[in-house]
């Protein structure tokens, strides 16, 4: 079953869906062996594990692409992405999109 197929089911379902926010790989891997049906990155998690610092408009959109990329290549779960902030003007945000 795919990642999209599973998300799918999972927002089908009633309920809560109970997901934690991992800040790198392995943390993700810890969590999904742990029973989680889907995790959560944002952009303080991409922010804190790549630079030390809080979420204050630092990450650049292929940094998130790239974390995004790392952790979904290790997961069999579904991994919902913030789409974060600080990738510049209207254009860049439906660039984005």
């Amino acid at each position: 079953m795919t990642c999209a197929r599973r998300l799918r089911d999972l927002i089908a379902r009633p309920g809560i869906i109970r997901s934690l926010a991992p800040h790198d790989v392995y943390t993700a891997r810890l969590l999904e062996q742990a029973g989680f049906e889907m995790l959560f990155l944002g952009g303080f998690g991409v922010s804190a594990s790549r630079f030390g610092w809080p979420d204050v408009g630092l990450v650049t959109l292929s940094e998130m692409t790239e974390a995004v990329r790392r952790m979904t290549s290790r997961l069999s779960i579904p991994l919902i992405a913030d789409g974060d902030t600080g990738h510049g003007d209207l254009n860049n945000v439906a660039r984005t999109v």
